[in-house]
This record gives structure tokens, C-alpha cells and sequence, in this order.
């Protein structure tokens, strides 16, 4: 900071000696745009969805010490390209076999580069569906585990269904994915993941609203950086490199939490770590795009919390990964400590505790409220042991939602647990009965609207679907995004007329809203209306080119109508962008079908099984092609696989006897 104030200081003595020698006075120097000058530095800031953002490496350049020891801490390396020098995995261990769902995974690099592969075992024990991708990006420290995530040439980003568990240091199904229905390679990455995991993209204005395609740079950033709990940093690099700041201006150009009562101070952190359900998740507020959160702003203003009641589970027994608040706040020396007792009471943000001085540390941060002669073990009366006071009062337990990891339950209990807390369990499916808006959100009929939304983003209809179809007319919010969740929900539910009214209110307000007019026209063609679906849809790809459904979607309704050349056109700029979209191939494949060209559609409908080794109707219109042109053995091969991986395979069985019969 102090070559800056010198600069300054120079700038302001040269013309005060031009004035003692009676020098005609200089120009007044144009306005200095410190942001815009920033580029010259190699720091150009962020100007779309998320403006003001530069690469934390600036920070670096002052704050060296702080940047080196926030670089070791799990937030620095949540989110990062995989590298050789970051690579904790066993890449030499054998494929790791998931028996529920009959495949087999397995990580390797080839070429300097992170190869996912996934398989099944065929009839004659071949690999079929075999399916493979370079991995794009890490998602996890590593502390305690790590997913991979793919991308797309649009843009999208996919989890893919292996984790790697450094606490257990092996292999397994990544959190949702232990069970025979996985997702398989198609799990999207929305951007409220991102939220949490890394610092902000750099996207467009408007590329974090409510409805925008979940798309990506190619480039992002890698962890979550200073600037996620200090705000954007633009200004405050631009006072400091350019020269023209004095400390106090440099200073209070970013924003320090620090400065605000110790409940707001927690708000930074709570963002992401208090998150009371995964199941279903917290609401952006309506109106506020997902990247549009600045840490010095309430944060009730920008996120509704949601916590949950599961079926014959007191909700005090509730405990996953991410329940640091949300069980800090359960605690009777949280509820006694007026406030005193926060998140960096105990956590420094910017440092990472040495694990041989962690147990002093902590039991520094109790004995400052209970001293020492609080604790009744007669080993630590005496001085004696370790006088460790989180292993007993915050035990590490095994989370209900990543049951391979252990994590501290930050609920401060009188009693200590038993081994009963790290026992093994199985991933299953909570059985949720109740929803409840936490306070500090919105009250009355909004309340009860923010709530039937965040059930039919979890895609369960349920009672909040005809309540929306209710209260919404009534109420009437003025944002998109309830009116978007009740279209949606009416499409999926088959009740396209009642989707075509919410979606006409829609447009109404918002005329060329893309997402609108393309569930518009899915409603329209699920009435019978094709030509007018196809008319629309031939629009929207026009003006708005990235909307891949649209254009999959119009590809698929003109082979519908047996317009093949157009509809092969649209569905090649779908899978140029989303290469995985299953659906997409198969379509694909019936056209070349019917067009004669077996080789392709045999071609198109076994890349759909290597993304989607369940789809029945692929390995029945594969088997029948095969069949039909003579490839008897290849055809039961096929249709022999798939009466045990497919999705229905009662209709797989009876191809296979029907085949066999002949």
C-alpha cells in the first residue's frame, strides 16, 4: 500500500514547484476511471451478470501471506481443472464396480489429461455402452471427498456419477448416484451450485437469471476466492495499482465484515454453509439473479431459507455435510452467548489450523467462557489427556446425505456420542412431510408461494401445484419466477391447456421471454397444434441460438412431420452443443432408419445407449435393425443386455422371446 500513496504524493509535488517558479498552472488531468484502466494490468474486470470481479492473483500482489495460506484451506481448492500437481486419487486402483446399477467406473490419464470411463458387462462379458469423457473440472477440496464435472462444447456442466473419498481413501457413487435409477452422466451443474463452490463466472448480463441457459465459460475461476466474502474487488485493485488511492480510500473501497454486528457477520458465511436441507434447498429471492449476492447485503434480502420435517426423525436428529450454523444455532451456548458465539470465534477464514495444534486451539476458544475446571473427566481435572473439548462435545458423525464422510457436528452437546454416530449407512431417500419458511423471510400468502415453488423445483407436484394455480392470480407477484415454476409443473403433469393460459399471463408482461415462448410452444404442440409449435420454435432459435432444448425440440417436432432434412439440421446443432443428449441420437437414429441409411441410425442409437445405457426403446430399435438386416446374434446380444439394464425391461423380455421364437 505504500507505493501507491507515494505515487501520489509525487504527483501532487510537481505542480506545487511549477507554481513556486511561476510556471503557467498545468491542465486539470482528466477524471481517472480506475476500473476501466485496469486491463492495462492484466486484471480486467468483470462487466456482465456479476460486474466489478477481478482475478483474486491481484489480490495476491498485496496480500501475499494471506492469498499463500487461504490457497491451503478447503475454500481455495473447492472448485479447480485437474491437474497433476493436485491429484490425490488412487488412479491406479481397480475399476470400481457398482453392483445396484450394473456398471463400472474408472479413472485414468492418458495424455495429460483426466479420462472418466464407465461400462457395462455384456451377455458374452465384452464391455458394452462403454462411455467415456475427459474430466473438466474438480468439484471438492478433496478433504473429504471430490466429484468430477464435465463440460459440454455449450457450455453445460455435468456431474459425473464417481466421487473419490479421501477420508475411507477410495473409490465410490457420488452423493444421490448409490442406487440401480442413478443419473448416470447426465446430472446437471446448475449455477446454485457454482454458488457455493467457486467464485463467480463471468457471464452476460442476464446469464444468472431465473430461466437463463445453465451455461458456462470455458474459463472460470478456480475456488472461492477473496472476493466472495469481501465483495468485487475492481475499485479497491484500481485505487491500489493505479496510484491514486490514499490508504484510508483503498481501504474502504472493499467491503470488510468486520465491520458489521457479529449476526450480519455470520451472514457471509451462512450463504453457503447454512443450508438446512439438500433436499430442497433455499429460493433465491424472486427478482435477484443467482449471482448477484454481495456479502455486505442482508442476506434474507437475497435467499430464502427452507428447512424441512422428515417422517419419524425428530428434527434435532437431523445431520448432513453442510449443517455447520444450521447446527451451531441448535447449540445452548450458541442460544447463551448474546450473540458473541459466531462462526470466527473459532474459524479464521484465511488460515488453516496445523492439525497438532488444533485440539489446544479449540479448547483455548471453550476455556475462554467455561475455564478449565468446567470440564468433570478426572483426567482433564488433573491435567492429564489431551483435554480435548470438541472430540467430545462436537463428535464427528456420519452424514445422512454423504454417507461415505465424517464430518464435526458443530451442535455443542453436554454428552459425548458413542461409536453409534460413525456407524456405516446407506444412502436412501428422505421421506420429507413439511416445509418451513425460516425467519428473516418473506410472511403470509408470499411465504406460502416461495414455499409451493421450492416443492416443484424439487420436481414434486403435490399439493403446491393446484395451491400456485390458486394464489397466484390472486396475489399476483410481479417476477417471472413463480408464473415459471407453475408452467413448468403443468407441463410435466401433462396439462398443457392449463400451461398455455399461465404461459400467455407470462407474456403478457414479458413479450420475449425465451423460456416462456418455448414452453409456449411445447404446450401448443401437445394440443395438436404442430405447425404453430414449429413456427415458434423456428423463431426463438433464430433470435435466441444457444437455447438447446428449443432446438432439439424443433428438430423433433419436424421429423414428426416427416420434414427430415430440416429436422436432421436442427437436431445436429443440438448435439454439436450437448453431444450427451440421449435423446437427441435416438431421434437422430429414427431418421436415418427411416431414411435407409442403417449404418448411421445403427451408428446414432448406439451412441444414445453409451450415454444412456436404460433407454428401452433404443435397445428395442436396435435390436429390430439388427435383426432385420440379418445380425441375429449381435441383435440378442443387445436385447439380451437390455432385459437387464433397461428401464422397462419386461418390453426387452418379450422382444428377446419374440426374437428367439423366430
Amino acid at each position: 500500500m505504500h507505493s501507491p500513496r507515494l505515487s501520489r504524493a509525487v504527483a501532487l509535488a510537481a505542480p506545487l514547484l511549477l507554481a513556486q517558479a511561476q510556471a503557467p498552472a498545468p491542465a486539470p488531468a482528466p477524471a481517472v476511471s480506475v476500473v476501466d484502466d485496469l486491463a492495462a494490468f492484466g486484471f480486467p474486470p468483470t462487466t456482465g451478470a456479476a460486474p466489478g470481479y477481478v482475478a483474486d492473483r491481484a489480490c495476491a500482489l498485496c496480500h501475499v501471506d494471506i492469498a499463500k495460506s487461504f490457497a491451503l484451506k478447503g475454500m481455495g481448492r473447492a472448485f479447480q481443472k485437474p491437474r497433476p500437481a493436485v491429484e490425490i486419487e488412487d488412479l491406479a486402483a481397480r475399476p470400481f464396480v457398482h453392483n445396484p446399477s450394473g456398471q463400472l467406473f474408472q479413472m485414468t490419464r492418458r495424455e495429460g489429461r483426466l479420462l472418466f470411463q464407465r461400462w457395462q458387462s455384456g451377455p458374452d462379458g465384452r464391455p458394452i455402452n462403454v462411455f467415456e469423457t475427459p474430466v473438466d473440472w474438480i468439484l471438492g477440496s478433496g478433504d473429504h471427498a471430490r466429484t468430477y464435472l464435465y463440460q459440454t462444447p455449450g457450455g453445460e456442466l455435468y456431474q459425473l456419477p464417481l466421487a473419490w473419498y479421501t477420508q475411507e481413501g477410495r473409490w465410490g457413487m457420488a452423493p444421490g448416484f448409490d442406487r440401480p435409477d442413478h443419473e448416470g452422466v447426465l446430472r446437471r451443474v446448475r449455477r446454485e451450485c457454482i454458488f457455493c463452490h467457486n467464485a463467480y463466472p463471468d457471464l452476460p448480463a442476464g446469464g444468472d437469471a431465473y430461466g437463463a441457459p445453465q451455461v458456462f465459460p470455458a474459463e472460470m475461476p478456480e475456488g472461492i476466492g477473496c472476493q466472495r466474502c469481501h465483495g468485487p474487488g475492481a475499485e479497491h485493485v484500481g485505487l491500489a495499482l493505479g496510484g491514486i488511492g490514499l490508504r484510508e480510500e483503498i481501504r474502504a473501497s472493499i467491503f470488510n465484515s468486520g465491520r458489521l454486528p457479529p449476526a450480519r457477520r455470520d451472514e457471509v458465511c451462512q450463504g453457503c454453509h447454512l443450508q438446512p436441507s439438500v433436499a430442497i434447498p433455499g429460493l433465491r429471492r424472486f427478482g435477484r439473479g443467482d449471482f448477484s449476492h454481495r456479502p455486505a447485503e442482508p442476506l434474507a434480502d437475497y435467499l430464502v431459507q427452507v428447512d424441512v420435517r422428515e417422517e419419524g426423525k425428530d428434527p434435532a436428529d437431523r445431520f448432513e455435510i453442510n449443517h455447520h450454523p444450521y447446527r451451531l444455532q441448535q447449540s445452548r451456548c450458541f442460544l447463551e452467548s448474546g450473540g458473541k458465539l459466531s462462526c470466527l470465534t473459532c474459524h479464521d477464514p484465511h488460515k488453516r489450523i496445523p492439525e497438532r495444534t488444533k485440539a489446544g486451539f479449540f479448547r483455548g476458544v471453550c476455556e475462554s467462557c467455561h475455564g478449565r475446571e468446567a470440564c468433570t473427566r478426572p483426567e482433564h481435572a488433573a491435567g492429564a489427556g489431551p483435554g480435548d473439548c470438541v472430540s467430545c462435545h462436537m463428535p464427528k458423525r456420519r452424514t445422512e446425505d454423504v454417507v461415505h464422510v465424517v464430518m464435526t457436528d458443530h451442535k455443542i452437546t453436554r454428552t459425548p456420542g458413542g461409536p453409534a454416530l460413525l456407524a456405516p449407512r446407506a444412502e436412501e431417500d428422505p421421506v420429507l412431510v413439511d416445509l418451513i419458511v425460516l425467519p428473516g423471510g418473506p410472511a403470509g400468502a408470499l411465504a406460502q408461494i416461495y414455499r409451493a415453488a421450492a416443492v416443484l423445483r424439487a420436481g414434486v407436484e403435490g399439493e403446491a401445484l393446484p395451491y400456485l394455480e390458486d394464489k397466484l392470480p390472486e396475489v399476483r407477484p410481479a417476477e417471472i419466477e413463480p408464473w415459471l415454476d407453475l408452467a413448468q409443473a403443468q407441463i410435466r403433469s401433462g396439462r398443457a391447456a392449463a400451461a398455455e393460459r399461465t404461459l400467455t399471463t407470462i407474456l403478457e408482461s414479458h413479450p420475449d421471454h425465451p423460456q416462456a415462448l418455448e414452453w409456449l410452444a411445447l404446450a401448443e404442440a401437445a394440443q395438436g397444434r404442430i405447425d404453430a409449435a414449429i413456427s415458434r420454435l423456428e423463431k426463438l432459435t433464430a433470435a435466441f441460438p444457444g437455447r438447446i432444448e428449443a432446438t432439439y425440440n424443433l428438430g423433433r417436432l419436424l421429423a414428426a412431420q416427416g420434414r427430415s432434412g430440416a429436422a436432421v439440421h436442427h437436431l445436429g446443432k443440438a448435439l454439436a452443443a450437448r453431444p450427451n443428449l440421449a435423446a437427441g441420437w435416438h431421434q437422430l437414429g429414427e431418421i436415418y432408419a427411416v431414411g435407409g441409411k442403417v449404418d448411421e441410425a445403427l451408428g446414432c442409437w448406439r451412441r444414445a445407449l453409451e450415454i444412456d445405457p436404460t433407454a428401452t426403446k433404443t435397445y428395442l430399435a436396435l435390436g429390430q435393425a439388427l435383426l432385420a438386416r440379418g445380425e441375429r446374434a449381435e441383435a440378442l446380444r443387445w436385447l439380451r443386455h437390455g432385459a437387464k439394464a433397461a428401464a422397462r425391461p419386461a418390453a426387452l423380455a418379450a422382444a428377446l422371446a419374440a426374437a428367439d421364437s423366430r
